[in-house]
């Protein structure tokens, strides 16, 4: 695919027949312009082999640029993990639930305890009396 950034003061229509797919300009300088406004003669053949041209090779860049990696059937993608990735997802997680059930076991422990400890020491306080 060739792309230039040649903006509107070029002419579209030699540009094209140059195979030259895509310009980097978001305006070409007419608004409400059909992409046949932009052929002196858009229905030559010429000019439609351009454009079909154009259009093709736009769309096979997209595809073959990995977007639609794991969309295709029988597409793969290939991508390594990080090691920040791994080390966060394998390691650092596993420890910090374990540390958090540790700590709400420890809570709901002392929580048991100090209601036994209460209850006891109520029992004595209530004997004595």
């Amino acid at each position: 695919m060739v792309i230039t950034d040649y903006g509107p003061q070029a002419e579209l229509d030699p540009m094209l027949r140059a195979e030259n797919d895509f310009y980097l300009t978001a305006f070409n300088g007419v608004k409400g312009m059909s992409i046949t406004d932009m052929f002196k003669d858009s229905s030559s053949i010429t000019a439609l082999h351009s454009i079909r041209k154009a259009i093709k090779n736009i769309c096979y860049t997209e595809v073959n640029s990995g977007i639609y990696n794991k969309i295709a059937p029988n597409a793969k993608s290939y991508r390594e993990r990080a090691t920040w990735d791994t080390v966060i997802n394998y390691v650092m997680v596993p420890i910090l639930y374990t540390a958090s059930c540790l700590f709400v076991a420890l809570i709901i422990a002392s929580i048991i305890i100090n209601h036994i400890w209460e209850k006891k020491h109520t029992e004595k306080t209530n004997s004595q009396n």
